[in-house]
């Protein structure tokens, strides 16, 4: 290259050249000591920055402070006078009021020397990076969203360790595919060891302290989670503690990955201690199996006293009746009456064993259970009951409804419904024609049966001794019977799953009974039935 080339490039002809090629404006800002400034020299970028020619500031510097956003004008003006008074490079960015009518970003990096008479001569450069402002503005959202994410996930995790920590449960962590198992301090506490003791942890550390009998049940479990067939896997299991005893835990968790091939990755779960309550349990297990036994003793003793007393009862009667036919006008008035009164003792008697042998009978020597239609029961009940609602004159309306199938004793069922309607037919007050209403409500969980009546009804407060053996609330010369018939038919409907209740709003304003008989019990054996036809 020649000389005089060089020295060409050096015209302001050539830079303003060059200069027009730039994306911003080079200048320079000259601040003197009154405070008055000015841009000896500006480039044709100021026009596209700042809407201003270059040689409208050559003079006067204030028309490009006015093109500055009102908010960043006084950081502006503080950065130019702190670059002044240290000598500093200036450096600012601000918002400018741009030549096509918009606010854009710019930023300014200028270096200061100081002149003769005083003043300050910046030479500088300026550039319009709103697009970069952009960018920047959308990271600095992006990382403000991500910091909420973060914390908001913090606080979450550190509120599921507080639960956890509240429920003290420990928790668990298994690769699969590779063994690798991660553990929680309260893990390792339930059996009486720190983490620190057992790390490095796998999963033969769970099978190491796990009972030999319960990993079979755990292996199952799991399989049957793998495959498809539960939603999570589940089992009770020992372990040994660092004592020596045994431990029971409540295992849970599900897979949370999947290989590609679609095999279990990652599993989680967590570890409850259910020692007490398995202690619990096995106290109640036993105390019921010691119930049954008692009981099931008690009603071999109740079937076999009332079976065998009613042998030497009817020998009792038999001679009373033989003494009074030899005696016959030959005892006093008040002879009579005692011999009256011994006869008819003996017979309630007979009848209150004769009660208390089929309330034992109930579940031992009734038909068993089948699928029956309860409208047949009801049906049946009420022509065993024909003569007393013939003489009674009695009205009797079943409802229209939806009569349900149901699993059950027929007998005990038949029973259950004879011996309510005919309490409804017995306590009427006299002359009176019973008015008796039956109805059936399908529920959630149960079929609803109510038999309601116009009777006598009774007070409230005496509803809970209806269902005592011998009670009665009525003198047996008003109203016929032994006190075992509700007795009788509570035992019934619990022995089918279900409850009895009797309500009455006081004397003179009837009684409705409700039975509720559950229908898991015919779900259970359609659900068995299905069963077994899909295995064929």
């Amino acid at each position: 290259m020649r000389p005089d080339s060089v020295a060409q490039l050096s015209t302001p002809l050539s830079i303003e050249s060059l200069a027009s090629h730039l994306p911003g404006v080079i200048y320079q800002y000259q601040l003197f000591p009154d405070g008055h400034s000015c841009f000896p020299y500006a480039s044709a970028g100021l026009k596209r920055i700042y809407g201003i020619a270059p040689e409208e500031v050559v003079e006067d510097a204030q028309a490009i402070f006015t093109r500055i956003h009102p908010d960043d004008r006084s950081k502006v003006s503080e950065s130019i006078q702190a670059s002044a008074t240290h000598l500093s490079e200036w450096h600012c960015r601000y918002r400018a009021y741009s030549g096509d009518q918009r606010f854009i970003w710019v930023e300014g990096r200028a270096t200061p020397q100081r002149l003769e008479d005083g003043s300050i001569l910046w030479h500088g450069f300026i550039s319009d990076i709103s697009h970069q402002q952009e960018i920047e503005d959308t990271l600095a959202q992006e990382r403000d969203a991500l910091l909420q994410l973060k914390n908001l996930l913090e606080n979450e995790r550190q509120s599921l360790l507080n639960i956890l920590w509240g429920t003290g449960v420990g928790t668990w962590e298994w690769n699969v595919q590779t063994g690798e198992t991660r553990f929680n301090q309260r893990w390792a506490q339930m059996i009486g060891y720190r983490l620190e003791e057992i790390s490095p942890t796998t999963i033969e550390t769970w099978m190491q302290f796990a009972h030999p009998e319960d990993l079979a049940r755990s292996e199952a479990a799991l399989l049957q989670h793998f495959s498809g067939e539960r939603d999570r896997y589940e089992c009770e299991a020992r372990m040994r503690h660092k004592d020596g005893h045994w431990i029971w835990v409540l295992d849970r968790g599900r897979v949370i990955s999947r290989t590609p091939e679609g095999a279990p990755e990652w599993m989680a779960g967590t570890h409850m201690e259910i020692t007490e309550f398995k202690q619990v349990e096995a106290e109640r297990l036993e105390k019921q199996h010691a119930l049954e036994a008692s009981n099931a003793e008690l009603e071999q003793f109740a079937y076999a006293a009332s079976h065998d007393l009613r042998q030497p009862l009817r020998m009792i009667s038999s001679y009373l009746q033989l003494i009074e036919r030899r005696l016959a006008g030959q005892l006093d008035a008040e002879l009579e009456q005692m011999m009256r009164f011994t006869t008819e003792g003996a017979q309630r008697l007979d009848q209150m064993l004769v009660g208390l042998l089929e309330y034992s009978r109930i579940g031992r020597r009734g038909e068993p259970m089948q699928v029956l239609s309860s409208r047949t029961l009801l049906e049946d009940a009420l022509h065993f009951l024909q003569p007393e609602i013939e003489l009674s004159q009695a009205k009797i309306h079943p409802s229209s409804n939806h009569w349900p199938m149901i699993y059950a004793s027929p007998d005990e069922m038949t029973r259950l419904f004879q011996n309510l309607i005919g309490n409804a037919l017995k306590y009427t007050a006299a002359e009176q024609p019973p008015v008796i209403h039956i109805d059936c409500i399908a529920e959630a969980h149960f079929w609803h049966w109510k038999i309601c009546d116009q009777g006598i009804g009774l007070e409230p407060e005496q509803i809970p001794r209806l269902f005592r053996v011998f009670q009665r609330l009525h003198p047996r010369g008003q109203y016929e019977g032994h006190g075992l018939g509700l007795a009788i038919c509570k035992k019934i409907i619990e022995r089918h799953g279900g409850r009895i209740e009797i309500h009455s709003k006081g004397v003179g304003q009837g009684c409705c009974v409700h039975l509720f008989f559950p229908k898991h019990k015919l779900t259970e054996l359609n659900s068995k039935h299905a069963s077994k036809e899909h295995s064929l």
